[in-house]
């Protein structure tokens, strides 16, 4: 989440500057559908956030989400709205077909801990 209140001038970018950490880098797709101010914006957002920070998940612990909840999720989000999927398509995802009551989410902070 941003540092800033929502009606500061930076929010917007730290918004994008998030997303490109936890979902980027922002595809090359995304030459076909922006502008040259959209590209400069997205380039620079890139520039400042190294490789090495490009982390999703990283304020959830291990233990809390499972790889292959992570790599589900990493499946469907894209930042490149074009290349989701279908709101149905990910019910054929295998993850779906071998879920198991130990590879899905812990219990909700209401159930408690074990």
């Amino acid at each position: 989440m941003p540092d800033v209140p929502d009606d500061h001038e930076d929010y917007e970018i730290q918004i994008l500057m998030n997303d490109n950490r936890k979902f980027g880098p922002f595809p090359a797709s995304f030459l076909e559908i922006g502008d040259d101010q959209r590209l400069a914006i997205l380039t620079w957002a890139m520039q400042k956030s190294p490789r090495e920070t490009l982390r999703p998940f990283t304020p959830a612990p291990a233990k809390e989400i499972s790889q292959k909840v992570k790599d589900f999720v990493l499946r469907i989000m894209k930042l490149d709205t074009r290349n989701r999927p279908t709101t149905r398509q990910p019910l054929g995802d295998a993850w779906f077909s071998e879920a198991t009551p130990e590879s899905m989410p812990v219990k909700s902070a209401a159930e408690g801990e074990s």
